[in-house]
């Protein structure tokens, strides 16, 4: 029976390398410095040296065996999301958002969503969320 993660991931995996690395690391002095860095940047809207989401998967993989395991899968879930885009970069917590440019011009995680109205009526006639940037794309579907 496999006693360490690295049992059930190929030797060539990033995750492989994450989780050797995950078995050899001091968490105690990870709490420390995660601690410190936090009291330097408690006067800061953005934490800007760590976000927050660092913080919390640092936290959940230091929390025990499990909590290396799910970070692991998150790990995993969002390299297989890298691959499915032309994006450089996936977000942990939703790997399925994509980057795009909000109302405010500011760019963020997200999805974007259609919907086909009968003006008259007021009613629904469709509706679709897509990870597409942009609404080139989104005419034809809606009709």
């Amino acid at each position: 029976m496999p006693k360490r993660v690295t049992d059930f991931i190929p030797e060539n995996h990033v995750c492989y390398f994450i989780a050797n690395i995950a078995e050899k690391v001091d968490f105690e002095k990870i709490n420390q410095i995660i601690d410190e860095v936090r009291k330097e940047n408690s006067d800061t809207k953005n934490e800007s040296k760590i976000r927050r989401s660092s913080f919390k998967l640092l936290k959940e993989a230091c929390s025990g065996p499990r909590g290396k395991q799910r970070v692991l899968e998150k790990l995993e879930h969002a390299e297989n999301e890298l691959e499915k885009t032309p994006q450089k970069t996936v977000g942990l917590t939703d790997p399925e958002a994509r980057w795009m440019k909000n109302k405010k011009h500011q760019w963020e995680l997200s999805y974007n969503m259609q919907i086909a109205i009968d003006h008259d009526h007021g009613i629904i006639l469709a509706s679709s969320i897509t990870q597409d940037p942009t609404d080139y794309y989104q005419l034809i579907p809606q009709i």
